[in-house]
């Protein structure tokens, strides 16, 4: 223990003292010390096995250990400095790093879990009791912060749905779907108790219990297949807190968590018992999840479609019963979303939702004319487009979005694009740094919350003083009551505060870059090990990471889908099953 706790001095000191970190000296000492240790740990077991890795191990794991210490040296270099060139200080930095990460994704590619050697465990986990235990217990954690919280917070995006559904402006910016229910309860409240606040809660006690269901099935899913690992997943939904802050906020992405988090366990089963293709109930089942996770998230629709392709790979003998199975789920999708959006007047959502890169890097070049080449008329063109251009910030695009002139986009859509690739190819740093500064938070494990300049807290628990949802005499407010003040401070400074990022352990648990490059490890010994139930989830995650770095704003609730299968899987990527087979 005397190389970690040197490590750690060392950290602490020299290297906080470098970066101008704000943690005192002890404290930060306490955060680098398991890091040193589990370093340490992961050195002496890759010394022993070293000799049985293989030749694309080695490259694979080196290959994704260098971007990912590059990544974090880039990604903090723009956060705390505004950098824009990678210098030979930064190069450095990236290559002390190297070695630790490498050593760690090494030892996790040959790492293989055994069952934790705990009798009564065990015996508890085959009880009939076991299953009521976990659905009891998960609920129980969701009542208690909807007690601090009661009847819900009806805060993200649901105040702007609610305001389309009682003036008929519906639009597919939001998912019909989440739309029709939630807004739906809430005027039901309205309507049979008087109360939009009766409506509220009965659409949090039905998220409640979906998620319930989903997490509930993930723990029991673990513990038929990875056996007492499911504990540790158990307590990592039962006390994270954002799980239970989650499950009581009024936004689509909950719901869409839950029905992914089923989904992938459907891929799953499918995969590795080929036979249940030949149960109609299983079909069903199939044919339900595909449909829940196209239709309460609008990105859910290319996930699928771009997993389809690997799933009939894969499923070569089952092909038929893909297709079918498939396309129902599809039809079904294609008729929400053409017809029955026609019927009851949903109108298209406004262009530039879809448009959120490309406009954030032209604004963000065309607020630095000192360093962007920019000509008057691009400069004139830019504005009219973004009318709000000078209102900028770099870690959301929703400022400029939001006044985006789609009339005049849709006038000429390659005019946009022409002037979108002139301005790139004369600025290509500027527009790395601005994709940088819009999606770090995704894919960097260190991201700093909160993040001052985003303008969406990262996991919400009230509305801001001046934030336009509070204008009672336009959108519907529906206050909140506690019965415990201190419980919900509690988690509103987890929250809307960010008190985790002074722990290290929950800090990591709770950062989205932790789960993101998780999952690309885990993909990667899932190919490995050829598990190919695993791969096929973790990559159907990928895909759907993918369309996050594609949206304007970094927020938990977007990762929030991955997150949770990430948790459930990664146990049985890295558990020990029978080779032979």
């Amino acid at each position: 223990m005397i190389l970690p706790a040197l490590f750690s001095l060392l950290e602490a000191g020299a290297f906080s003292y470098w970066n101008g970190h704000l943690l005192p000296l002890s404290l930060r000492s306490l955060a680098v010390l398991p890091c040193a240790a589990i370093l340490y740990f992961c050195t002496r077991r890759l010394l022993k096995t070293c000799r049985s890795y293989n030749k694309a191990e080695w490259i694979s794991s080196a290959v994704l250990a260098f971007l990912l210490s590059v990544i974090i040296i880039y990604c903090n270099a723009v956060y705390y400095n505004d950098w824009l060139f990678f210098d030979a200080v930064h190069c450095y930095k990236s290559l002390l790093i190297f070695p630790g990460i490498l050593v760690i994704f090494l030892t996790l590619m040959h790492l293989e879990l055994k069952d934790i050697p705990y009798l009564k465990a065990t015996e508890f986990a085959s009880d009939k009791r076991f299953p009521y235990a976990v659905y009891g217990s998960v609920f129980l954690s969701f009542l208690i912060c909807l007690i601090s919280h009661f009847p819900g917070h009806f805060g993200y995006d649901a105040v702007f749905q609610y305001e389309q559904y009682i003036n008929h402006a519906i639009t597919t910016h939001h998912p019909l779907l989440h739309t029709l229910l939630l807004c739906g309860l809430v005027r039901f409240g309205e309507t049979a108790f008087s109360s939009a606040a009766a409506g509220l809660l009965i659409y949090t006690a039905v998220q409640m219990g979906v998620l319930t269901y989903a997490l509930g099935k993930g723990i029991l899913f673990v513990q038929k297949q990875a056996g007492n690992w499911a504990y540790i997943v158990w307590a990592l939904f039962l006390f994270l807190p954002y799980h239970a802050i989650l499950s009581i906020s009024a936004t689509k992405d909950v719901l869409f968590g839950a029905f992914f988090l089923l989904y992938a366990i459907c891929l799953y089963e499918g995969i590795e018992t080929r036979e249940v293709w030949k149960n109609r109930i299983y079909c069903i089942r199939f044919i339900l999840l595909t449909f829940l996770v196209c239709a309460f998230r609008n990105n859910g629709i290319y996930v699928v479609i771009a997993t389809f392709p690997f799933l009939f790979l894969i499923l070569k003998n089952q092909l038929k019963e893909v297709l079918v199975s498939g396309g129902i789920a599809l039809v079904l999708y294609v008729l929400l979303t053409g017809p029955v959006s026609s019927m009851i007047g949903v109108s298209k959502g406004p262009i530039h939702e879809m448009l959120s890169v490309p406009i954030q890097q032209l604004a963000v070049t065309y607020s630095q004319p000192w360093d962007a080449k920019l000509s008057q008329e691009e400069k004139d063109l830019i504005y009219r487009y973004m009318p709000n251009v000078d209102y900028v910030t770099k870690r959301s695009a929703d400022i400029v979005k939001n006044d985006f002139n789609d009339e005049l986009f849709l006038e000429d859509p390659m005019r946009f694009f022409r002037l979108y690739l002139s301005v790139g190819s004369r600025n290509p740093q500027l527009y790395l740094n601005a994709y940088t500064n819009l999606h770090m938070g995704f894919y960097n494990p260190e991201m700093v919350w909160p993040n001052p300049q985003s303008f969406h807290p990262f996991l919400e628990w009230t509305l801001p003083e001046d934030d336009p949802r509070l204008d009672s005499s336009k959108y519907l407010q529906i206050p909140t009551q506690t019965l415990s003040w201190r419980l919900s401070a509690h988690y509103e400074r987890y929250a809307n505060e960010n008190t985790f990022m002074k722990y290290p352990l929950l800090q990591h648990l709770s950062s989205i870059g932790v789960y993101t490059w998780a999952m690309l490890l885990g993909l990667l010994i899932s190919l490995f090990r050829k598990k190919w139930g695993c791969a096929m989830v973790l990559l159907m995650s990928f895909f759907y990471f993918g369309t996050c770095i594609l949206g304007p704003v970094v927020l938990f609730r977007y990762a929030y889908a991955y997150i949770l299968t990430v948790t459930v899987f990664l146990p049985l990527v890295l558990y020990k099953t029978d080779k032979a087979r």
